[in-house]
């Protein structure tokens, strides 16, 4: 095999091409905070939600704004392209409309003529994590209500439920197969309950999680005696592009990686402390960190070392149970980054700071 390339067959990134990645194009389109970052399958087009109730489209390879469009209505959060091409966006809705609550809301948009599709009634309460296939048109959500719920696309009745445990709250992640669901939960209200891994069969969902394991931080001190420390509020569960590890993020500065067979053996962090951010009171977190498409590497948000975007290496923060910075990567910057996202069709990623999103891309190619 030509080591120029991943096991999954992506070309390896090596330290001198990661720390050559620059800012290329700074977008302030926004007036308000961008709460998520999605690229669609052909990697050419991203879309970005925000606080200021608008969902932008970007063209990666063009690097322009492609097209605005605005949600005042009812809001808009973890805006995500289907299968169907960029012209189609899913996304959660954030707020109420008049007496009908519509927080609740998963709402299937056209981008092309900004007309509704289909909207998906089920939750009862804000969704806090909305996830596509990356096969077919099923996606998952999780929400405040205490629900996973799997949905298609093309049919806007419910698919299936998930009851969590009373007081636990939910993000959900789906591997490149289609195969396996990973429900992470977390009581926000009791840090002797620790937060849980629990892993489905995509076709069989109905049956149970085949596997369930609490999530721990290696460095923390785990004692008999009084509530073990608490991890900052898990805000994604994304598993790696060859399917064999989860990447756990957080709102603070620290994350985690689990091996997707072996969720009860390998746990590695990176990062910095635990407890920077213990808020559970906001749901509009995520994109805190994102694999590389070799899925050797991760990208994070805010880095503790100091640089705006972290880089890390993740084959040897598992071997040291701990993180190996490989560089860190800045730029100046009206606040710290908070969302990233890697292009994995193309050689780029983007990272939001409050309403500021910045493309980046090698320096040879800037």
């Amino acid at each position: 095999m030509d080591s120029a390339q991943a096991p999954n067959g992506v070309p390896r990134l090596n330290p001198a091409m990661l720390e050559s990645f620059k800012p290329a194009k700074v977008f302030q389109d926004n007036s308000k905070r961008i709460t998520s970052l999605h690229f669609d399958d052909s990697g050419q087009y991203l879309v970005t939600a925000s606080e200021d109730d608008s969902l932008r489209l970007y063209d990666c390879v063009a690097g322009k704004t492609h097209k605005v469009l605005h949600s005042k209505k009812y809001g808009v959060h973890l805006a995500r392209f289907t299968h169907r091409g960029p012209n189609h966006v899913l996304y959660a809705s954030t707020k109420e409309s008049g007496e009908k609550p519509n927080a609740d809301t998963i709402r299937f948009l056209s981008t092309t003529d900004n007309r509704y599709i289909s909207y998906f009634h089920g939750h009862k309460h804000a969704v806090t994590s909305l996830e596509v296939s990356p096969l077919d048109d099923t996606f998952v959500s999780a929400s405040l209500d205490g629900t996973v719920r799997i949905w298609d696309s093309r049919n806007p009745q419910c698919q299936g439920c998930i009851t969590l445990p009373p007081g636990q709250r939910a993000v959900v992640g789906i591997d490149q197969q289609s195969l396996v669901l990973a429900v992470v939960t977390q009581n926000p209200s009791n840090a002797a309950d620790l937060p849980c891994i629990s892993l489905f069969d995509m076709r069989h969902f109905d049956a149970g999680a085949f596997e369930r394991q609490p999530l721990f931080d290696p460095t923390f001190q785990y004692t008999p005696r009084g509530p073990p420390p608490r991890l900052p509020q898990i805000t994604s569960a994304k598993f790696s592009p060859d399917g064999n590890r989860i990447l756990v993020t957080t709102a603070g500065d620290v994350h985690y990686i689990v091996d997707s067979f072996k969720t009860d053996e390998t746990h590695a962090r990176i990062g910095g402390g635990a407890t920077d951010s213990l808020n559970f009171n906001d749901v509009w977190f995520g994109s805190e960190a994102d694999w590389a498409p070799d899925s050797e590497h991760v990208i994070t948000a805010n880095a503790s070392e100091g640089g705006t975007v972290g880089v890390y290496a993740i084959g040897a923060a598992e071997a040291g149970g701990g993180s190996n910075l490989v560089c860190q990567l800045d730029y100046v910057a009206p606040t710290p980054v908070q969302r990233v996202a890697f292009n994995h069709r193309y050689n780029m990623f983007v990272s939001a700071s409050q309403a500021a999103l910045c493309f980046w891309i090698p320096e040879n190619n800037v």
